[in-house]
This record gives C-alpha cells, sequence and structure tokens, in this order.
C-alpha cells in the first residue's frame, strides 16, 4: 500500500487499470464456476 501511495499518478492509473483487468477475469472464471445465472449451488459441469 505505501508504494501504490507514494508514486505518481500514472503509475497509480496502470495499478489501477491492471487490478481492473485482474477482477475481469475473477468475474469470468465466477461466471464459468458457478453457471451463467449464478444462482445454483453446485458447480455447472465441464
Amino acid at each position: 500500500m505505501l508504494e501504490i501511495t507514494a508514486c505518481d499518478a500514472n503509475r497509480y492509473q496502470l495499478a489501477q487499470a491492471e487490478a481492473i483487468a485482474y477482477l475481469d477475469w475473477v468475474k469470468k472464471f465466477a461466471k464459468a464456476y458457478l453457471g451463467e445465472k449464478g444462482d445454483n449451488d453446485e458447480p455447472s459441469s465441464l
């Protein structure tokens, strides 16, 4: 956290973009695991 708060705006924006891209992949994996609706308790069969 100290590194992020001590860096310039360009570097902060790069870290933010990387975090958003990472979370987008996490979201895709979660949808694949839970199924598109995400309302069932069992993972979808692969």
